[in-house]
């Protein structure tokens, strides 16, 4: 499966929400200079909270108080504050939703560990799962892809307290089945997952098509929309009642996108960008009235790589859009020297964090996270260089086919007490 982060986070990773932290606002986690750093926003000074070569992809716990991470393929537990990190294995991680616990995969399960007895060792287990988990919007009910000797496609939901007997929601022979939310909506909760036919890892990099099922069970039901298996590439509006996507097949992420939001209660769709614009990885402002994304102006069907791909992608702008879509969107950056992507809104509802990529070609195509205003003004570098992200060939302009894994380098968490 091309989850596009080795620690995997909840929706919308890796800019994740919160919700137990003791303050209010937002704090972005980071790798930089051999060291993993730490600076609430928007006008905190960066902390070193630990440091080795090969730290990637941070999360920060709902809390707010714990930082995974991963050095080389070891899985690390470190305090907001600093200290000795816990060692917790190898393998993909993710954090159990509005808990302090981590979901550890291995061969035959998946391990969880807790900040309650201090990392020392599992609390649970649940055989046969496998990441990515979704969760009931309380937290109390996980839904997991089941491992079965057989290409034999489960869902299965269990307690994610008590790892009692599970039950298989959905099975689809020969195909593989990846959740990815638990969503409410008037028509009540369900899970949205993409199926993977035949377990084609190829048929995955060109997009799969999103589906729907009640999430104690029931008929699936297909929305008609293919995506790209990316967390970014979805974001689900702070009321929980729409969904923004990035919709369109093809594995090059210049190619065939558009921004689409969709209704959760009635299921109706409307675009938010034209056909002439290539728009990826949406992002709802606090309020829900707006929604950031990356754009590209035109679409470049003849591209596959190489340096006119590069070229091209330094087009690459961040634009945002009023929700319903009654204004045409605004560009709010159009610095030539640098190709930006990747926004965040703040929980003040007034800065965007992006991320950039310098377009110079002396450069080394250096990387950086940087915050403005909602409007595009006051632009400042708060982060970076960060450790380049080399995903395809050793590119990392590259990434895979236009898509930068930004969560192997930061986490954006946003507290909401």
């Amino acid at each position: 499966m091309r989850r596009r982060t080795f620690l995997l986070g909840a929706i919308g990773a890796g800019w994740v929400a919160g919700q137990e932290s003791g303050r209010a606002g937002d704090t972005l986690a980071y790798g930089a200079a051999g060291s993993l750093w730490i600076l609430d926003l928007p006008d905190g000074r960066a902390r070193q909270v630990a440091s080795g070569a090969g730290i990637a992809s941070p999360r920060i716990s709902p809390s707010g108080q714990w930082i995974a991470y991963h050095q080389g393929e070891r899985a690390q537990v470190v305090a907001r504050e600093g200290g000795a990190p816990a060692g917790l294995g190898t393998g993909a991680a993710q954090w159990r939703f509005g808990r302090d616990e981590l979901l550890m995969e291995e061969e035959n399960g998946l391990s969880v560990f807790s900040a309650a007895n201090g990392w020392a060792s599992p609390v649970r287990w649940f055989p046969d799962a496998a990441l990515p988990v979704v969760f009931s919007p309380d937290g109390g009910v996980m839904v997991y892809p089941r491992r079965t000797p057989a290409e034999n496609g489960l869902l299965c939901r269990v307690d994610a307290g008590a790892a009692l007997p599970a039950k298989t929601i959905l099975a689809r022979a020969g195909d593989g089945l990846i959740p990815y939310a638990w969503l409410g909506g008037a028509t009540g909760d369900a899970l949205w997952y993409w199926v993977d036919p035949d377990f084609s890892g190829s048929a995955e990099s060109d997009g799969l098509e999103l589906f729907r099922i009640p999430a104690s069970g029931g008929t699936p039901r297909s929305l008609g929309l293919t995506t790209l298996v990316h967390d970014d590439f979805l974001a689900l509006s702070p009321a929980g009642d729409r969904l923004a996507v990035t919709v369109g097949g093809d594995r090059r992420s210049w190619h065939n996108k558009r921004i689409a939001l969709i209704d959760l209660a009635s299921g109706a769709v409307h675009d938010l960008t034209s056909d002439d614009t290539v728009g990826i990885c949406p992002a709802w402002s606090p309020d829900g009235t707006r929604v950031a994304f990356t754009a590209l102006p035109q679409d470049a069907s003849e591209l596959w790589g190489g340096e006119p791909a590069r070229q091209f992608l330094a087009k690459r702008r961040i634009w945002v859009a009023n929700a319903t879509g009654s204004s045409p969107p605004a560009r709010l950056t159009g610095d030539d020297r640098y190709r930006d992507e990747q926004p965040a809104f703040l929980a003040d509802g007034r800065h965007i964090l992006f991320c950039r990529i310098a377009n110079g070609p002396h450069d080394s195509n250096a990387q950086s996270i940087w915050q403005m205003d909602d409007h595009g003004g006051g632009m400042t570098q708060i982060a970076g260089p960060l450790q380049a992200n080399q995903t395809f060939e050793g590119e990392s302009w590259f990434g895979y086919y236009g898509t930068i894994d930004w969560g192997a380098s930061m986490d954006l968490h946003r507290s909401l007490a």
